[in-house]
């Protein structure tokens, strides 16, 4: 069983990346947002697996979209995919499951999602 995932980036480009490298590897990305407020409807509506979220977006942001996220998907693991480190993020990124930097590469992305759904949702994978 694929598991459902929810990509919030505002580049088209990466999210074709992820599209494409992660459905490769098995995942099904059931939605798509450019920025976080449209990611909370997303999240919202398909209740996915996961949720990768972008920090710096238009609109919304990523750590200010991350508490609603929460709200409206409880317990779904989000893994903030950012081209910045936790370093320059504030406390808020705590609140995520997991922090990978784009530059360590989708292949990185899909190791971190499998271990945090392997720990909150066994019988997924």
């Amino acid at each position: 069983m694929a598991v459902r995932a929810v990509v919030i980036d505002d580049s088209d480009d990466i999210r074709l990346l992820l599209r494409m490298a992660l459905g490769a590897d098995g995942f099904e990305i059931v939605g798509e947002a450019v920025d976080g407020r449209a990611g909370i409807e997303v999240v919202a509506g398909h209740q996915p697996d996961a949720v990768i979220l972008d920090v710096m977006m238009p609109v919304m942001n990523g750590l200010d979209a991350l508490p609603e996220i929460r709200r409206v998907a409880p317990g779904t693991p989000v893994v903030l995919y950012s081209s910045v480190g936790t370093d320059e993020m504030d406390e808020r990124a705590r609140d995520a499951d997991a922090v990978v930097v784009k530059e360590a590469g989708v292949s990185r992305l899909a190791v971190t999602l499998r271990e945090i759904l392997a720990r909150k949702v066994p019988s997924i994978l």
